[in-house]
């Protein structure tokens, strides 16, 4: 069966220097081409510069009027309730649900950073056999902004980890 829509999306997070990182995504279907960049100080998460490009929409040159919309982000943190005001800043009817997509596709690639820089900075975990537990519990330490923003890190799951998580088998492709 031949599919009659498809979307591609990619997301980098780049090092600027110190604690900055530039974070890049990418929309392309059938009728976008779309890109957007937030550098972020880690770990606050903080947005220190924003921009956004439209290539190709559906209208072009009218599409392209809502990336300055991206400075709005400028100051805002990406925390628990970051995707609202994000909306409140790009999407709705004065804004592009594209560029809105783009944004949070970064702000969860933002947090992924949290994971990188701790995998980064305790080397010596990504060399022993994985204890879900311990690990879920060092995060938290690390990085005490997960907590109850999902299921695994929600108050009251540690015992679920412990009886249903399998340890990660470490490395790309692994």
């Amino acid at each position: 069966m031949e599919s009659i829509y498809e979307c591609n999306k990619q997301v980098s997070i780049l090092p600027a220097g110190g604690d900055r990182f530039l974070i890049r995504a990418s929309l392309r279907d059938m009728v976008h081409e779309v890109y957007a960049s937030i550098e972020v100080l880690h770990p606050s998460l903080e947005i220190v510069d924003a921009s956004a490009e439209i290539k190709r929409g559906p209208f072009t040159e009218v599409c392209a009027l809502t990336t300055e919309l991206m400075k709005r982000l400028i100051g805002l943190s990406i925390t628990p309730g970051f995707r609202k005001k994000a909306r409140e800043a790009v999407g709705g009817c004065d804004g592009c649900h594209r560029l809105l997509d783009l944004v949070s596709e970064i702000a969860t690639a933002a947090y992924q950073l949290h994971f990188v820089r701790f995998f980064a900075a305790n080397p010596d975990l990504t060399g022993t056999e994985d204890v879900p537990v311990e690990r879920r519990r060092a995060a938290l330490g690390a990085i005490p902004d997960l907590r109850n923003t999902c299921f695994v890190y929600k108050d009251g799951n540690e015992e679920l980890v412990r009886e249903k998580a399998t340890p990660l088998k470490w490395g790309v492709g692994s």
